[in-house]
């Protein structure tokens, strides 16, 4: 997880929405939503933001999507991260979506379980993660157990025991989508589980529960895993030694984007690199080639390109970067960069 990227952008929260029928009012005219949450595969959706003078409006900083994945619906999630983006398996229970973030993490349930004084068993731990397999729990209490045994009684026994055993310890998130009838959007409740004095705790993220609203617009959807080579520079000339990349700039300024990472210097024989850009999730520029170019005497696929921010605010630039070899394309990577407009 990178650096930054769990900058929250405060959300308000809905007040609680009393049940209706399955037709939206509008005035006095009834219209009917066909909206169902046993439909949503190939569906993106963003949060509907409220504003001060209670208007509201689509805010791509928090969003979701919905994609059929081996016969399941799983979510992508992205929590009103910067640039994380996390996939939520999904299971339909009635009118409702329970989606649970990633892999079950038994040996940090049974870690926090043991460390709050209650027994890590196999019929304690289906009940905290009632998707993992009989082997991933047999694997997890294994390993729990051992790394409980190895810090027991040792002198960083107590660090142990708070890293494992208090309240922020979010060991998975879990959402809840549920279709508003009254707007025909979906309601979304954002949760966190933990274990705490081994009993199961469930809170609120900081988005809450809120309205999101569908979207058809073109959005960034990828994870980024490389939040240390693309670098945000004031000049064009790729920088012989290793640079600090620049996050404090005044509007107007022209920003130099360099990507540095190894194999930017090492190129793989006989393949061609090119890149997509975006910024703050939205595409800003697609099948960018990046140049051939000679650093220190040896070949260099050179990925830079210019960009001038002329409002103040927080921008996130994130750059997914394929190689191409014998004519067959593959994704490589998702950098991101963070700079600050003064």
């Amino acid at each position: 997880m990178s650096r930054w990227s769990l900058l929250i952008l405060p959300l308000a929260l809905l007040a609680c929405e009393e049940k209706t029928s399955n037709k939206l009012t509008l005035g006095t005219k009834a219209v009917d939503c066909a909206l169902s949450v046993n439909d949503l595969a190939g569906t993106s959706w963003v949060i509907e933001r409220i504003n001060p003078d209670k208007s509201t409006e689509p805010d791509k900083a928090t969003r979701l999507q919905f994609n059929e994945e081996d016969g399941r619906l799983v979510g992508k999630y992205n929590v009103g991260s910067l640039s994380d983006m996390y996939d939520y398996p999904c299971e339909i229970k009635g009118d409702e979506l329970v989606c649970r973030e990633g892999e079950p993490h038994v040996k940090d349930f049974c870690q926090a379980v043991l460390t709050g004084g209650g027994a890590c068993t196999d019929e304690v731990i289906s009940a905290l993660v009632p998707d993992a397999t009989p082997e991933q729990i047999a694997e997890g209490v294994k390993e729990a157990t051992a790394n409980v045994e190895k810090y027991k009684n040792g002198d960083q026994w107590d660090q142990f025991v708070l890293n494992n055993n208090n309240l922020g310890n979010k060991l998975r998130g879990i959402l809840y989508a549920k279709v508003d009838t009254r707007s025909c959007k979906l309601r979304i409740t954002d949760n966190y589980l933990t274990v705490y004095n081994a009993k199961k705790i469930e809170d609120s993220n900081p988005v809450g529960t809120n309205l999101f609203v569908s979207t058809e617009d073109e959005l960034l959807w990828e994870h980024c895993s490389n939040d240390d080579d693309l670098m945000a520079l004031p000049s064009e000339e790729t920088p012989k030694d290793a640079p600090q990349t620049q996050i404090q700039w005044a509007a107007g300024d022209t920003v130099h984007y360099h990507f540095l990472g190894k194999d930017a210097f090492e190129p793989a024989e006989g393949c061609t690199y090119s890149y997509d850009t975006w910024l703050n999730a939205e595409p800003l520029s697609k099948d960018n080639a990046a140049t051939e170019a000679e650093f220190k005497g040896k070949a260099m696929a050179k990925h830079h390109f210019t960009h001038t921010y002329n409002e103040p605010g927080i921008n996130v630039l994130m750059m997914t970067r394929y190689k191409t070899c014998g004519g067959k394309k593959e994704t490589v990577e998702t950098a991101c960069n963070l700079v600050k407009v003064n």
